[in-house]
Order: structure tokens, then sequence, then C-alpha cells
């Protein structure tokens, strides 16, 4: 007996590739899905597969378990081979999208495919437009869909299923689909007949968000079906019925509630103007109709009404009907007219109120007894609650020394030309506006926020003049009223839990491992985020009170519950309390339950010439919206992605830095231009695998609700975004679950803060003194002394309330009442002058345009020109207000070097000396001595009353070196660079790039060059080294290089070298040359190394190391307190070494990797930082120049920089032999970096050459 082996899903593929002529490159896709190997995504569209194909990928489907995605679009697909699909998918679990456009499935075909669908739950997305699966296909997916409960995307266009094969959809989808979010039935000969079921379907289908049905002939008793179902329908957000007809658009336009939007698709021209005029027909009748009720003009109501053109349920954009207005104005006759023609009592506007209740507050006592219009106990229950509100305000008024806090900052964070200020306006329900201005330093504004557990929340701008104290008592009182201040305390305590647990998450995961990059690293897979009940995402951090920036950790922290006193208790009558609480929506508080929060909204700049004083600002009592454009990140301009990525992850870590814990929402703007949902996941997905290790990742909140790490908005919707909607309510409640907003603060506090805003706003003043403050405190609000009035005010410094400085000497004399006057007294001298003017402009250029070009382009702030730029502060106050930005490193004291006055001078001032040396050369012989004489008491009497001068390094130019290529529009690397535009070049777009990013293209780390060491900069705590050695990818996942440190070290380095400098320096946001003593030195920003490349040139590197390691490790203390500075040496291109390892090891010798450097291997390598080292390095006539070929000037030069080794024979093969002819060489021209890379050297080395070469010229 012959026995037969059954055959391998394997041999069964192969059998059915046999009878195909499919390409073999579409034959290897096939076999990998049989073994499982291809992966998650299956692209064959285009791939001639036909039955037999379809067939042979059934069968290779079976044992798969991977593939997710199926796109087999355009394959000539018939009955058999999607019956093939069917029979194989109907078991699988994996398969999530299955795309079959353009092929000839038919109504058999569609049958398999449904009858599969009734039992798969795992296809989610499916479409079969043009497939002509006619009616009897649209009634099997009808039947269908009564029982699938997964699929949410259905595409049916151009499939010939006419009315018939659309109404059976339509009856499907009207009671028994519940999943279904989008459909399209597009190009299916739809007329009247089917538009009418489907209008039905909406008045009854809440679930549906999307229904294409464009390039059909619906008519116009169609359109204007759609426009009434949308009266009912509110959560439909598109409806795209264009290329129909401009009758069924006028008539969609007529029908469609004024306070309804909802997205319609590309209209036709001729279509645009049809919707728009019958839009306003319709705003017109309700125009009319809405005033004769507001007038009471009973004869126009009564004949509108008869006419019937108008709906008298019908809402404006307040969401008001007829019967508010009535109501509102005291229109008994309208209101008894609207009730008999059946006006609906319970409708409620944008403040949740009702007809009834908006007569309530206004007193019309003749409408509110009209029986009909009284909805059952509405009033009984909202004066009971009101009732039980305001005896807790009393009680809280009489009893309590403390209230809740209920505010927070709400930081809007971000790249320039992000879109920061119009998200704020999004949020804000205000309208679009294309054309702002670029936020210059930081806007503020009040928002008083309703956060109820609902789908979106109230925002409204705080009303000028409204007291902190009644807002604080109103807020403490709603919410022990409604009971959520203890729901307040288990989220703020899950809140807690959560972010420590990501934290340990990631801190277990962030194992080192080999890199190239700290942007493109092997992630794990992302934590868990468990949703809570009361906000979407809770995985922010519990923030504790600290100290106001720059405060002594010895102060004591400001304990608002410990201050008693009874002066702070005014009596409180109830008409106050009434009218504090009118705005509240007390009906839905008792309902559902509900706080409120104020927000102080910061929107900072978001050019990097403004982030040198961010940290002002940045503190973690507050939530942050770190805002980026998704436009930019998917440019097709790799330098554009990276610069967008790069702004990204320095707000993370700045944020990190500066505000650790405060929970940071990412917002990605632009979603009418990147409006797919498969590229806001994958940008997503990059968002998680680029920044998952960033220590401030544990604070970032999930987007539960849409699966993603951001939250994509369109702000040319404004409000009716609802992903703007969802952001509302998640920065809602994510305040709410922070422990500073539910903070008691003591009642005297609040009332010191209402006094000085009081002042604040009677005479305009941005600041008190202390000693007005304390008068105050003490005599209304019981504060004894000056010691609970500071306290009192760094209490208000941490919410931004108010600025106050205690420890900047004189500045503690001063409180700063607007944080917003202090952001434009720092941007008058810190700003991008291209883009941002001041009233005093015009002014000080009149002083002299040299003194004015010091400032724009050199960086230089003279004295004069100060003092009329802050002409309009107070005298007193200008000194202590310049050393709080000395203290912040926006400024420094400085005074041009001697040598510089006198023989390197500013072109003026050269000008007056030569002018006066030749009129000395013209006077008679006999007055010689005399005219000497006066010419030296001159030049001291000058030097006695030299003008002072102020270093502004943030407004420097980007680079020194001549000729940068344009980050933000690449040039060919082809074009010939311009040795004359230094000061153009070096600031071109810097206000909107990173001095990172360009850090980064011209300062590259090279390797071992002598006479150089680095100075990196460490995130998280200080950790020993056991190996002397560190590889530059290591140095990479450890370093952050906040925007601005450069510049803030380099104002502390010329304050210490200063008084022996010789020359004038050479300085810029990235690169400085300074001449001090006897020695030249020059500070790269690298970031490579994550800090900064120190190269001297002088008798003793040694010494003068480490005066620049100490002035930047106390700076970077006081400062920077939670980046640790380290000493390195460069060894190769790869490593570097420990500064102390080597000073420790060097006799024993130190081990690099897997081998052992000797001791005269470092003395040879690091001679000049270890002068007492034994060494018998040759010098470098013996051992490295070729008298021949070299002379010893250019050998010595090279030498000297490192070079000679790297670029000696290519300047041989060039025919170069003295530093003379390289020089000029290179200034003509004639020798570029790509003469220098194609014969043979490194880039690095190029660069470094040519700009050197530059310098010496």
């Amino acid at each position: 007996m012959t026995t037969t082996s059954t055959p391998t899903v394997l041999e069964k593929v192969e059998a059915f590739l046999a009878k195909t002529r499919l390409e073999d490159s579409v034959k290897r896709k096939i076999r990998h899905i049989a073994t499982n190997t291809y992966g998650e995504f299956v692209r064959m569209g285009d791939a001639g597969l036909d039955d037999n194909g379809a067939s042979a990928l059934a069968e290779a489907l079976r044992g798969n378990t991977s593939l997710q995605e199926l796109h087999l679009q355009r394959n000539s697909i018939g009955a058999v081979g999607a019956a093939a699909l069917a029979d194989v998918l109907e078991n699988n679990k994996t398969v999530k999208q299955l795309w079959l456009d353009d092929n000839s499935i038919g109504p058999e075909g569609t049958v398999a495919l449904a009858d599969m669908l009734k039992r798969n739950n795992s296809v989610k997305v499916l479409w079969l437009s043009r497939n002509a699966i006619g009616p009897d296909g649209a009634a099997a997916l009808a039947d269908m869909l009564r029982h699938n409960t997964c699929i949410v995307d259905l595409n049916l266009g151009k499939n010939r299923m006419g009315d018939e094969g659309v109404r059976s959809l339509a009856a499907a989808l009207a009671h028994d689909n519940t999943t279904l979010n989008r459909i399209w039935v597009w190009e299916n000969d739809l007329g009247p007949a089917a538009a009418g079921a489907l209008a039905e379907m909406l008045r009854h289908n809440s679930w549906l968000s999307r229904l294409s049905l464009s390039n059909n002939d619906i008519g116009t008793s169609g359109g204007a079906a759609f426009g009434g179902a949308l009266r009912k329908n509110r959560t439909l957000e598109g409806l795209l019925i264009h290329h129909n007809s401009s009758q069924a658009a006028r008539a969609f336009g007529a029908a469609l509630p004024v306070n309804r939007r909802i997205d319609t698709g590309n209209w036709t021209s001729e279509e645009r103007v049809a919707f728009n005029q019958g839009r306003d027909e319709k705003r017109r009748q309700q125009q009319e109709f809405f005033s004769a009720c507001k007038h009471g003009n009973l004869e126009a109501a009564s004949t509108l009404i008869k006419q019937n053109n108008t709906v008298i349920n019908e809402q404006n954009e307040q969401d008001d009907t007829p019967l508010h207005f009535a109501c509102k104005h005291n229109q008994v006759a309208i209101v008894s007219l609207l009730l008999e023609n059946g006006a609906d009592i319970t409708a409620t506007n944008a403040n949740e109120e009702t007809a009834y209740d908006e007569a309530a507050i206004r007193g019309h006592i003749d409408i509110i007894s009209l029986e009909d219009l009284r909805p059952a106990n509405s009033n009984d229950a909202r004066l009971k609650y009101q009732n039980e509100v305001i005896r807790h305000m009393l009680e809280i008024s009489a009893q309590s020394q403390t209230q809740m806090a209920a505010r927070a900052k709400l930081m809007i964070v971000g790249e320039g030309g992000a879109g920061k200020t119009t998200t704020l306006r999004s949020l804000m329900a205000e309208t679009f506006n294309p054309v702002h201005n670029s936020t210059r330093g930081a806007d503020g504004v009040n928002l008083d926020v309703t956060v109820e557990t609902m789908d979106v929340c109230d925002w409204q701008s705080v009303e000028p003049g409204t007291s902190e104290y009644m807002r604080t008592l109103r807020d403490t009182a709603l919410a022990r009223t409604s009971g959520i201040a203890a729901t307040l305390k288990k989220e703020m305590m899950k809140a807690t839990q959560e972010r420590q647990q990501r934290s340990r998450l990631q801190q277990q995961r962030q194992k080192p491992g080999p890199t190239t990059s700290r942007r493109h690293r092997r992630l794990p897979v992302p934590p868990t985020n468990p949703a809570s009940k009361l906000a979407p995402q809770t995985g922010s951090t519990i923030a504790q009170p600290t100290d106001p920036p720059l405060h002594d950790e010895t102060d004591p922290v400001p304990d608002p519950d410990g201050v008693v006193n009874e002066a702070a208790t005014t009596s409180t009558s109830r008409e106050d309390l009434e009218r504090a609480i009118k705005d509240v929506n007390l009906d839905m508080t008792i309902a559902q339950g509900k706080a409120r929060v104020t927000f102080k909204v910061f929107d900072l700049g978001g050019q990097s010439t403004f982030y040198i004083f961010h940290p002002f600002f940045l503190t973690e009592y507050a939530v942050y919206l770190l805002v980026f454009s998704m436009e930019s990140l998917l440019h097709p301009d790799d330098e554009k992605r990276e610069a967008t990525w790069e702004f990204i992850e320095y707000w993370l870590s700045s944020l990190h830095l500066h505000a650790k814990g405060a929970p940071v929402l990412i917002i990605g703007t632009f979603a009418d231009v990147v409006a797919s949902p498969r590229q806001h996941h994958q940008v997503s997905e990059q968002l998680f695998k680029r920044f998952r290790y960033n220590p401030a990742f544990p604070s970032v909140i999930h987007n539960d609700k849409h699966g993603l790490w951001f939250w994509p908005i369109d702000n040319t919707k404004s409000i009716d975004d609802p992903m703007i909607q969802d952001l509302r309510q998640t920065i809602s409640f994510t305040a709410l679950a922070q422990p500073f907003v539910s903070r008691e603060i003591a009642v005297s506090y609040i009332r010191l803060y209402d006094e000085l805003m009081s002042m604040h706003r009677a005479s305009h003043r941005p600041f008190v003194t202390l000693a007005e403050a304390t008068d105050i405190g003490r005599k209304k609000f019981g504060l004894q002394n000056k010691m609970d009035t500071r306290m009192c005010l760094k209490y208000l410094h941490l919410y931004s309330m108010v600025l106050y400085y205690d420890d900047i000497d004189g500045m503690d004399a001063f409180v700063i009442l607007s944080p917003q006057w202090a952001v434009d007294t720092m941007t008058s001298v810190i700003r991008n002058f291209d883009l941002h003017s001041d009233v005093h402009d015009q002014e000080a250029i009149r002083l002299g345009a040299h003194l004015w070009d010091d400032l724009v382009l050199r960086g230089i702030l003279h004295r004069q020109v100060l003092e009329v730029l802050w002409r309009d502060m107070q005298c007193d106050l200008v000194e202590p207000f310049l050393r709080l930005m000395m203290e912040y490193g926006l400024c420094v004291q400085y005074t041009l070097p001697r040598v510089a006055r006198n023989g390197g001078a500013p072109k003026h001032v050269l000008a007056q000396q030569q002018q006066q040396q030749q009129q000395q050369q013209q006077q008679q012989q006999q007055q010689q001595q005399q005219q000497q004489q006066q010419q030296q008491e001159q030049e001291q009497k000058q030097e006695q009353e030299e003008e002072e001068c102020y270093l502004v390094p943030a407004i420097l130019p980007m680079t020194l070196d001549p000729s940068p290529t344009p980050l933000t529009s690449p040039t060919s690397s082809t074009a010939p660079a311009s040795p004359t535009s230094a000061d153009e070049a070096s600031s071109m777009s810097s206000s909107v790039v990173l001095s990172t990013t360009v850090a980064q293209r011209f300062h590259s780390y090279l390797g071992h060059e002598p006479n150089t060491a680095y100075i990196s900069f460490i995130a998280g705590p200080a950790q020993p080294s056991a190996n002397a050695d560190v590889s530059i990818d290591a140095l990479q996942r450890t370093t952050f290089l906040p925007e601005g440190i450069f510049t803030m070290l380099l104002a502390h380095v010329l304050q210490r070298t200063q008084p022996t400098a010789t020359r004038e320096p050479k300085l810029s946001r990235t690169h400085v040359v300074i001449f001090a003593a006897d020695s030249r030195v020059e500070l790269r920003l690298v970031p490579a190394v994550g800090g900064i490349k120190v190269w001297i040139d002088g008798p003793e590197p040694r010494m003068f190391l480490d005066q620049l390691h100490e002035t930047i490790n106390q700076a970077m203390a006081r400062r920077y307190g939670d980046l640790h500075v380290q000493l390195f040496l460069p060894y190769d291109e790869d490593t570097l070494l420990h500064f102390d390892s080597v000073q420790q090891q060097y006799s024993a010798g130190i081990w690099v990797d897997r081998h052992r450097v000797t001791s005269r291997c470092l003395a040879e390598k690091f001679a000049a930082f270890f002068p007492h080292l034994p060494t018998s390095t040759p010098t470098p006539d013996a051992s490295v120049m070729d008298e021949d070929l070299f002379n010893s000037d250019l050998a010595n030069w090279l030498q000297r920089h490192g070079l000679l080794v790297h670029v000696k024979s290519v300047l041989i093969d060039h025919g170069i032999s003295t530093l003379q002819d390289l020089v000029e060489l290179v200034i003509d021209g004639d020798l570029t970096k790509k003469d220098l890379i194609a014969a043979g050297a490194k880039k690095g080395h190029a660069n470094m050459l040519i700009r050197l070469a530059r310098e010496e010229g």
C-alpha cells in the first residue's frame, strides 16, 4: 500500500503559485508571508494577482500570525479570489486592515466577504471601492453590519449600489450598529430617496463621524433632508456632499442649523456660492425671528411661525433658542406664544442654562410665574444648591484662615512659528487668525477654567478686577459642596504613583548600549499608562513646593498654612457671594460634580534669542504645552525635519531641568495640512522612539483617547476641532490632578495680593517697594513684619502672580506686580532686532549709528543706549534690575581692552586719533612739548570718564564662521563661500535656530588635538566612573546643553578674563576667541560631547584651564544645579579621557578600552596640561618636519593646531610650502574644503584648516 503525506502549507502555496504568471518578486513576498517572515504590512497593489494569485496568497495567510495590513488594490481579483481570502480570514486574528479597491469582486465575492466579517473580530478597515458590488452586495454588507462590532471604516465608493443598496445600509446603521465610524458611498448613482434614508439614519445614529456621498445627484430635497437631520445629530463631523449640484448645496445651507459647523468637503465654486447663499438666508430668517422675540413684536413672530419660515427651537451661535431670548428680555407675550407652539423648555445654551434660568437670574417674576415654562424641580434644586454653596462660602470666610489656591500656570512653549499663539486662541475658542505677530519674550493672560466631568470644558478670560479672594473662596466652596475635593486628593495620589512607576520603568530599561547618536537608538516597548476616571491621562507628577529660583537653600520654604491672623478676616455680604457664583453652572454641578481652576497663561517666545531668560518662568507649578509643527516634522528637507526634532528634544530636556516633574502635553499643529491618521500615528511612534529615554518623558501625558503621544490639532477650525476640545479637557483635568492647585493658601496672602493688584490697576504701576507691601500687610492683613511679607511674596512668586527676587542686591526692595512688564523690559535689549521693534528705538539710533550698531551687530550695549531704552523705568530700579539680568547671565559689565581702545578701537575712535595726530604734526616745533602734555591729560581724563558698557551675549552673531550655510534653506555645496559676509551669514535665521543646531554643523569632535580639553555638562546625579575613558556615544546619552548655556558661561568667563585682556575678543553664540595676558583661548560649543571645547595657546595652559574650569563650575552650580561639570581630554576620534584619571594614574598608565596607554604616551599627548610629566617627545623639527618641503613657520603652525599629521601630505601634493602660500590660496578661493577633501583630507580637518587660514589672514 502506498502512503501519501499531507502537503505542507509552503507546498500548497507553491502549487498555487505554479498556476500563476506572477513576477518573482511577488512570489517571494507570498513565500515570506507563508513562513511568517514578512512583517506587519503587505503592499501588493498592481501585482497582477487575479484569482489564482489571491488563492495562493490566501493559502500563505493560513499560518501567518504577524500580518496587520493587506493592500491588494488593482489586482483583478474576482469572486473566486475574494472567497479564498474570506475563507482564511474568518479565523485570522491579526489582519486589521483589508484594502481591495479597484478589483472585480462583484456581488458574489462581496457576499463571501460579508459572511466572513460576521464572525471576524479583527478587521477594522475594509475598502471595497470600484468593485461593482451592486444592490445585492450592499444588502449583504448591511446584514453584516448588524452583527459586526469591529469595523470602523467602510469604503464602498463607485459600486453601482443605487438607492436600493444604500437604503439597506441606512436601515442597518440607524439602530443596529454602534461601531462604524466612517462610511464612504460616493459616486453610487444615488438620488433623493437614498439621501432621505441616510438623513433619517443620522437622526438616530450618534456614532458616525464621517459620511461621504459626493458625486451623486441627491437634489434639493436631499440637501434639505441632510440639513434638517443635523439639527438633532451633533456627532457627525464630516458630511461630504460636494459635486452633487448647486441646488443641493443651497438647500443644505438653508436647512443647516446656524450653530452647526461641519466639514462639507471640497465644494465646486458654484456649490460654494450656493451653499453660502443658503446659509445667509437661514441667518437672516433666524435673526428676524430672534429680533421679534427680543423686542416683543408679537405680530411678526406669529407671522413667521405661521409661514413656517423658522424653526421654533432653532439655536444661534451661542446655543440660545428664541425662548431664551424672550425670557432674557422679559417678553411675556412672546414666551406664551412660543410655549403654545411647542418651544422646548429643556433646551440649554452655551452656559448650560434653560430659558427659565435666564429669567430667574434676571428676576423676571412674570415669566418665571408661567407654569408651562418651569422645568420640573429645576428652580428648587438650583436655589437649594446655591444656598449650599453660599453656606460653605460663609463658613470658610468666617472660620478658615486658608482657602484652596485653585490656580496654576499654563506654559506654552516650542519652536518659533510652530503656532503657539494660534493654539492658545483655539483653546480660547477665538477665530483663527492666519496673520499674527511673533511673540516677543512671553505673553501672559489669566484664564478662568471650569473643569467638569464632561466632554468639553468651558474656558474664559478672567474679568479684569476679579478679586482673588472671592475667586478662591468660591472655588473652595464649590469643591467642598460638590464633593470633588476628596476625588481630587485620590487623583493626585494616583497621578504620583503612576508617574513614579513610569520613572522606575524608564530607569530599568535605560541600559547603555551601542548607538550612533542620541537621536537614533534602539528602544524597548512603551510602558503602560492606565487611564484615570477623572482625567484622560494621569501620568503627571505631584510637584512639591520649592523655593523660587536663586533662593538660598537655607531660606525657609513659604508655609501659608502656618500664617494665622485675625486682621485678614473681613466681613463678606451675601450679595457679594451671589455675585461671585452667578456665572457658575450650578445645575450641572448638581448632576456631575465640578471644580474650577484659574490658569496664569504664558506664551513664551519661540525665537531662540528669548530662550536665555525662559528660566525666569519655568517652574514645576505649571502645566506645559509643548507645541511643534507637524508640517515641519514631515518636511522633505532633512535639515528642517532634524531642526524640529532638536527643538522638541531641547524643550523636553529644558523642562526636566527647570520644572522637573511638571506635566507636559505635546501638541502637533497644522493638522489641516498633515491630516492623515496614519501620519499622526507615525509621528507618535517617532516621538516615543526618540524621547522615551529623555528624563522628562515620564511626565509626558499620553493621549489615551486617540492612542497617541501627542494631540494633532487643526487651528483653522479653532474650538470646532474635536481634538482641541479633547485637549482643553485634558489640560483642565491634568491641572486639577496637581497638588499645588488644591493646596491651601493663607487668606492674608490672598488679601495682600488683591490689594497689590488693585494698586496696579489704579495707578498702572508695574511694581511696588517692599516697604509699601510690608506696610499694607501689617496694617490691613495681619502680616506682622517684613519677614511675613517676604514669605507671602515668595509664595506668590511660585505661581508667577508677582515676581520677587529677595537674594538679588537691590531687587529685594521691589515687588514686580506685572510679569509682563519684566518681560517687556528685558526684551527691549534682548530681541531679534529684525523682527521686533521698541518705541524708543528711533531715539536710541539718534544717539549715534555706531552706538546702535554696537548693540545690534556686536551685542555691546552702551549705557547711553540703555538709559533711552529704559527711559520709562524708575531710576532707583535700574541698577537692581541690571543686577538681576547679570545674575541670570543675560548681560555682563564690559570694558574694551586697553589695546583695543588705543590700537584696535572702532573706526570712529581711530579716525579721531588719526586726526589729532595729523594736527600735532602740523604744529610748530616749539609747541610740541606743550601739546603732547595736553594730549596726555586729555587721554587720562577720557579714560577716567570712559562710558560704561554691557555685553549682551544672547544677541551676538550665531557663529564666527565666515560663510555658514543657511539652516532653513540649504544652499548647494558647490556654491562659492563669501569671505566678507561673516556678520550677515552668522546671524542668518539665528532667531529661529538653536545654537546647538548651528554648532553641530560647524564644531565637530575631531579627536585628539594638542592644547585641547572639553568641559561637558552631565544631566542627572554625578556618577563616579571606574573607567578612565568614555566613548563619544556614551557621553552623548548623558549630557544636555540648555539653549543659552554657552552665552551665560561666556558672560562669567569674560568677567574673569577682562582685567588681563590684551585685545578685543571675537565673540559669537557658539565660538569665542579671548586674548588674556599672554594667552589666546578659544571656546567652542560642541554638541557631540555635550559641552565646550577649550583650546589654549600660551605659556601656562594648565593654569588657564583650571581658572576656566573653576569659573564654569561656580556659574553652573548657581544656575544649573542639576547639571554636573566634568573635564575631559580628547584621546582619539571615538574616545575621551577623564582629566582626573589622567592626572591620578599617569605614572602607572591607564587602560583605554582593551589597550594600555603608557605614561610616556600620555605625556606626549597632554604635555600642555601636565608639563611635569616625563616626556622624550622630540621637537617638531626632528620628528615631523620635512625641511626640503615645509618651512618651519608652516610646520609649527600646523603642529600647534594639531593638523600637521592630518594635512601635511595633502598640502605637499598642492605644492604649498609656506604659511603665506596657504593663507593667500585660501583667501583667494584657490584652495577650498572641497579640494582638500578630494585630496584625501577628512572633512573635519579640512573645515578646521580653511577656517584657521582665514583667521590668520
